[in-house]
């Protein structure tokens, strides 16, 4: 681990973390208490991380918690105040108004407004209720190991000062609402009890910090009403009755091949292609990681898809073509995992229904990277990885190491007997290049890794 000591100018381009280990880079925390620390982690080998994650892993960084001026633009000052409509206690880090300072958005009566004038920057969150801090940043991992599915949010491990966290834990038990009152009052009870070592997990670091993942908050997204059902939660099966409903999920488990299922044109396949793969992408990635809360937690995007009228291709953009383009743009709604929480340690509802047994559909490069990942799962480095940046305990590492073994080899003995399709490509299925009959010698294709990536 390389500790990099700074002031916190801005560390705009800064590099250290992809040096082979992740970086701890030093806060200034409250007057006269000890420096805080934020790790950038390290970008596993192969994984499909981009630019934009590291700066943003970065700007993650750069937020002080109490610092009173400086230069704004660059993300240091930040408000902050205690999530009061959550299960889970949460800290939220807000952009300061312009002519605000930072006590007078600190205060009691703006923090209990549940609409502030302001943009959310990000929520610090801890293991406590059924939050999991490795549960967050997992999510953000893993998802680039499968090849940067599902937009989850970065995330980085943060600490804050114990003194300074019972404050904000005070405050969100006097204006907390509904079940956060209870857990922001559960949490101050600790606090004044000073009863860290009776609690089932860690939040405290070595040196008596609180520690926890600090994520970047999304903008632009929506509940994803189509998927966002929730049963009753006594039980799996019908805890995911309302999603196991969905058309979509129904031609997931479809034997048809996808050309038999819808037609080739754009506006017949797209939307749904779309639909089936990120499913099968949430199914896949709840499975490995225990996800206890996903149902009535899923979130979508729109994006437009168009022909181009040089190239003829398909086109994917966030934004609508320009006002001299002719043909008919449409909407498509890409799914989301934001909230990601409360898993690995937690009931395994997917798993519990055997979900992925009954997958027919998948996405040829999710497959790959699965069967990649699983194969190096169990490497000396890849451990230690999990341990040093995404903060796993042994216990961890053992089970989320079950049930990726346990998924990899349920689809790749579904793929031998032909009973998994991987066909969820939108420009194979829309150019008729899917065979009628899958050849084998498919389910053996694994991700390869190049050397610089």
């Amino acid at each position: 681990m390389l500790t990099a000591i700074l002031s916190w100018l801005p560390i705009v381009g800064i590099s250290l973390a992809d040096s082979g280990q992740n970086t701890t880079l030093l806060q200034k925390g409250p007057k006269d208490r000890p420096e805080e620390y934020c790790e950038l982690p390290r970008h596993y080998p192969g994984f499909a991380y981009t630019k934009k994650d590291r700066k943003k892993e970065e700007r993650l960084c750069r937020y002080n918690f109490y610092k009173k001026r400086g230069d704004r633009t660059k993300g240091q000052i930040v408000g902050i105040c205690p999530k009061i409509l959550s299960t889970n206690p949460a800290i939220e880090l807000f952009d300061l108004p312009k002519g605000t300072s930072k006590s007078e958005f600190e205060a009691k009566a703006n923090c209990r407004q549940t609409s502030k004038e302001s943009k959310k920057l990000a929520k610090f969150k801890q293991s406590r209720s059924c939050s999991y801090t490795p549960s967050i940043l997992a999510y953000y991992h893993f998802s680039r190991g499968l090849g940067n599915i599902l937009k989850v949010p970065q995330s980085v491990y943060r600490t804050m000062d114990k003194k300074a966290h019972r404050e904000k834990a005070k405050m969100g038990a006097e204006i907390g609402r509904g079940l956060s009152k209870t857990t922001w009052s559960n949490y101050l009870a600790i606090h004044r009890k000073n009863s860290w070592a009776k609690q089932r997990f860690k939040v405290l670091t070595p040196d008596g910090q609180i520690f926890g993942a600090l994520s970047e908050n999304p903008r632009g997204e929506r509940k994803y009403k189509r998927f966002n059902g929730r049963g009753d939660a006594s039980k799996s099966a019908t805890f995911a009755a309302p999603l196991l409903a969905t058309k979509s999920h129904k031609n997931l488990l479809s034997n048809k091949p996808i050309g038999k299922i819808l037609p080739r044109s754009i506006q017949g396949s797209v939307q749904e292609i779309t639909a089936m793969k990120d499913l099968s992408h949430m199914y896949l990635m709840d499975h490995i990681l225990s996800q206890s809360d996903r149902f009535g937690n899923v979130h979508a995007r729109n994006y437009w898809f168009y022909i181009d009228e040089e190239t003829g291709e398909l086109i994917r953009s966030a934004s609508k073509p320009s006002e001299g383009y002719s043909g008919e743009p449409f909407k498509v709604k890409e799914m989301m995992l934001r909230d990601n929480d409360c898993g690995i340690v937690k009931t395994n509802h997917l798993r519990n229904i055997k979900i992925l047994n009954k997958l027919r559909h998948i996405a040829p490069p999710t497959y790959a990277r699965l069967g990649w990942l699983s194969a190096i799962y169990k490497t000396t480095d890849f451990q230690t990885f999990l341990k040093e940046d995404l903060h796993f305990e042994d216990s961890d590492i053992k089970k989320t190491g079950r049930y990726l073994k346990e998924a990899w080899e349920t689809l790749h003995s579904n793929c031998l007997k032909g009973r998994l399709h991987l066909d969820l490509d939108i420009d194979s299925h829309l150019n008729g290049d899917l065979a009628e009959k899958q050849d084998k010698k498919q389910c053996d294709i694994l991700f390869e890794p190049k050397k610089s990536d």
